[in-house]
């Protein structure tokens, strides 16, 4: 059995289709080339929101899941401190890793 890898991503509302497909395809392709399963993406749908990062934290902690891949740093945010605070809490709550896909 793969180990169990989680996606987050943030979604703008001007991104088209193809453009959050490709992000998705992204977060696919590193959990495959890296032997893992990944078992669900959060999206995060409004701006500012932290509402799927929330829900993404609980699976973490309810799987027992230690890996989380996005596309970019910049899916966490685009301000370095709030990303900061972002990626001190999932390593601290969860102890998991965060991986870059390498997505623009």
């Amino acid at each position: 059995m793969k180990p169990l890898i989680y996606g987050y991503m943030r979604i703008e509302p001007h991104q088209e289709d193809d453009t959050i497909k490709h992000l998705e395809e992204s977060l696919h392709g590193f959990a495959d080339r890296g032997g893992y399963e990944l078992a669900k993406v959060f999206q995060e749908e409004v701006s500012g929101s932290h509402i799927a990062f929330d829900e993404l934290l609980l699976e973490l902690l309810n799987h027992r899941a230690r890996q989380v891949v996005v596309p970019n740093l910049s899916h966490l945010s685009v301000s370095p401190l709030l990303r900061a605070i972002m990626l001190s809490q999932l390593s601290r709550r969860t102890g998991a890793h965060l991986h870059e896909a390498g997505a623009p």
